[in-house]
């Protein structure tokens, strides 16, 4: 019920209020992330200080490389219409803008985990990997969960 108001509220307001409300979210999401990560690894306190802000910066650049290729494409790859109607070059430079975009966020996380490696042994750097597509799943199950209940409740 709070999330249906939410998303009703959000819609209401302005693009200000609306930017509000999505960093709010992501602020929550970081901060359960980094919870999930802490304890996951057992991160003393030394690890943690020098940990968090290679990790954070490394997140921070993931996120811009894969948002400033996706807002580009979103609408062709999301629109059957226009991805049938692309000629076989157009496609070509989406999909070579796709891959750079593979290769740059494989680059980032590769910097990042040698970085890393001076302040975590590789046992941890594992479970760092392991955690963060855990983590993910973990996300994303309650996301479904709670899209098809409010899919039911709505159908009554």
């Amino acid at each position: 019920m709070k999330f249906k108001t939410l998303f009703i509220l959000v819609l209401t307001f302005s693009v200000g209020v609306s930017s509000f409300a999505q960093e709010k979210k992501m602020s929550k999401f970081k901060s359960l992330k980094i919870g999930y990560i802490t304890e996951t690894l057992e991160l003393t306190t030394d690890e943690a200080e020098k940990f968090w802000p290679i990790y954070n910066l490394h997140y921070d650049n993931i996120h811009k490389i894969r948002h400033s290729v996706n807002r580009k494409l979103r609408g062709d790859l999301n629109n059957p219409e226009k991805l049938n109607a692309m000629s076989n070059e157009e496609a070509q430079v989406i999909l070579d803008k796709l891959l750079k975009q593979d290769s740059e966020m494989q680059k980032e996380q590769a910097l990042m985990f040698s970085k890393l490696e001076d302040i975590l042994p590789a046992k941890k750097l594992l479970k760092l990997h392991k955690a963060e597509g855990d983590f993910n799943r973990k996300i994303l199950e309650q996301y479904r969960k709670r899209r098809e209940a409010a899919a039911a409740k709505e159908k009554k």
